[in-house]
């Protein structure tokens, strides 16, 4: 039997209790005016025949026999500690239902925001990017409480803060509006097959989502590598131009500060810190393609030291950079193939 197993997120009052029992069919999680009803997460259960796929040409879905997971959690709120604490067994439940979960089974959030609240907190964008990403997880916004099944401008902030997650609107159950009018109940079925129906695109949504992330990290660990690196160089060409005025006797100091330079380059990159890594880089590769002979030039040291110690650098970071960029994480632990990926690139780049 098909499993969907939905954890219901969301602040206090939102309506995460009211979904619940609609969905069930019966009163089982208690509701309440506004207050924090719910004080600890529980699992409701029941089985329902649901539209899963389409079976023949005429685009008719087939009903499957499902067993539907409920997760109630208790209100997120800006308390940081009830929070926290909600977050780690909520964590400790998506982990438990992915590990016991089969190809066919639905693992989804529907994270709930009051319509008529009027408000998109900043922490529940993070919340919902964080969670999405970390355990592969498609979201649903949830606009509970809604007296229209027009978009309004709630929907439409929630949008533009998250394009790539999806948004329904639901009144739950019932609503009696000014003692006059009752708004009927509307939203939730629809949301229920779409979470079954589009789960699979919602994943891939996600995944995609997870990639964009990943490059966005990897530029902006590029840019960290690319100023922190200039920055180095720049430190260790002052130090050598200090000895350059010393004409041929400087040459085994700058060398000394280059190899130097060359491990914290490394570091900043990511790359082996091992000692003999940098010294054979540098004999292997450097001292054979940057020549030092203005070194031993009177007057010109000085420049020929900060030039040497310049060029050395940013050859070796535009090296480095690339190597990096074209490595995966596991690859840029092997001291080995580093090695070898640093000397080619280096010959490369001043070949």
């Amino acid at each position: 039997m098909k499993k969907i197993r939905i954890v219901i997120m969301g602040k206090t009052g939102v309506g995460k209790s009211t979904i619940i029992n609609s969905v069930l069919g019966e009163e089982k999680a208690k509701t309440g005016d506004g207050a924090a009803i719910t004080r600890e997460n529980k699992v409701y259960e029941c089985k329902r025949l649901v539209d899963t796929k389409k079976n023949n040409e005429y685009g008719k879905y087939s009903k499957v026999n499902c067993t539907i997971s409920l997760y109630d959690t208790v209100g997120l709120e800006i308390d940081r500690n009830i929070t926290r604490e909600t977050l780690q067994k909520i964590k400790k439940h998506i982990e438990e239902a992915k590990k016991n979960s089969n190809e066919e089974d639905v693992n989804i959030v529907w994270f709930c925001i009051n319509e008529r609240s009027n408000r998109f907190e900043s922490f529940e964008a993070d919340l919902i990017k964080q969670l999405s990403i970390e355990y592969e997880i498609p979201f649903i916004i949830v606009l509970t409480q809604c007296i229209s099944k027009k978009s309004g401008m709630l929907a439409e902030e929630i949008h533009r803060k998250m394009p790539n997650v999806p948004i329904r609107r639901i009144m739950a159950s019932d609503y009696l509006f000014d003692d006059e009018i009752t708004i009927k109940s509307f939203g939730l079925d629809e949301l229920v097959q779409l979470s079954i129906k589009d789960y699979y695109q919602y994943r891939i949504n996600v995944i995609e989502s997870i990639i964009d992330e990943l490059s966005v990290q990897s530029d902006e660990q590029i840019k960290k590598v690319e100023s922190r690196g200039n920055w180095c160089i720049s430190d260790y060409s002052e130090q050598a131009g200090k000895i350059g005025w010393v004409p041929g006797g400087c040459i085994p100091f700058v060398h000394g500060k280059c190899i130097k330079m060359i491990a914290d380059l490394n570091e900043i990159g990511g790359l082996s810190k091992d000692k003999s890594f940098t010294d054979e880089v540098f004999t292997d590769v450097v001292l054979g393609i940057f020549a030092t002979p203005l070194m031993t030039v009177p007057l010109l040291s000085k420049f020929a030291a900060e030039s040497y110690i310049v060029t050395v650098g940013d050859n070796y970071l535009k090296a480095m950079i690339s190597v990096i960029k074209s490595s995966s994480e596991v690859e840029l632990k092997n001291k080995r193939l580093m090695k070898e990926r640093m000397k080619s690139q280096l010959k490369k780049t001043n070949g």
